[in-house]
């Protein structure tokens, strides 16, 4: 792993509470809308970076079948 991506990570465990209340604070992103847009219900999505797990928490409200995966531990 590079140094930059381990930085990241490092940060975003040591940070994951606050970041998550921040993402969690500004509700869904445009980016949740355009996948709903172009996927079908029941449909499989992988999300990389899932991060609090805020869009895939609104993408299965909508019936869509999502897995998560993030590198920092912390945000999981």
């Amino acid at each position: 792993m590079d140094t930059s991506t381990r930085k990241t990570l490092d940060y975003y465990d040591t940070h994951a509470e606050t970041v998550c209340l921040k993402y969690e604070a500004t509700g869904g992103g445009t980016l949740s809308g355009w996948v709903l847009r172009q996927t079908q219900p029941l449909e499989l999505i992988l999300e990389l970076g899932c991060g609090s797990g805020r869009d895939a928490a609104f993408l299965k409200q909508h019936k869509r079948v999502v897995i998560g995966l993030d590198g920092s531990r912390a945000m999981l």
